[in-house]
């Protein structure tokens, strides 16, 4: 019987220049995730190469979003741009559900009058954070 990981915390704190975009955001915990995912193709590489281990990871191919042609050689020539549109898509990732994306980032608030600060509902656990190129990190906390 398979054990069923729906998710994982992995909480973090992010240093973020308050006057990028939501999208640059984004992408700056991108390039801090980045090695994570170069590693994932070095061991799907590897792990081809031995038959014994690869019906095994077989079963978790295309993990973290990344497409299976794609190659470390691949990965190590691309922009983070390119990185970034690989592991989430061409499409809005605003689009998708949570549960769909390799990773997403949450913002977890101290709750004012047992309200979320960006969500206004009650007991919230975090909201993600949106996916807007014209919205400034600053502007959106201002909103709070």
């Amino acid at each position: 019987m398979q054990a069923n990981v729906s998710s994982v915390m992995f909480p973090r704190l992010f240093d973020l220049s308050l006057d990028s975009s939501l999208i640059q955001a984004h992408l700056d915990i991108f390039k801090i995730f980045e090695p994570i995912f170069r590693l994932y193709l070095e061991t799907r590489e590897k792990i081809n190469n031995d038959s014994r281990d690869w019906k095994a990871f077989k079963k978790r191919n295309g993990i973290f979003g990344i497409p299976p042609m794609m190659t470390s050689e691949k990965w190590k020539i691309m922009s983070i741009i390119e990185k970034y549109t690989a592991v989430f898509g061409p499409q809005d990732p605003s689009r998708r559900k949570l549960e769909e994306l390799p990773y997403f980032v949450r913002l977890v608030t101290r709750v004012r009058n047992n309200k979320c600060v960006y969500c206004g509902r009650e007991e919230c656990t975090g909201c993600p954070l949106r996916f807007d190129d014209k919205l400034k990190l600053g502007e959106m906390l201002q909103q709070a």
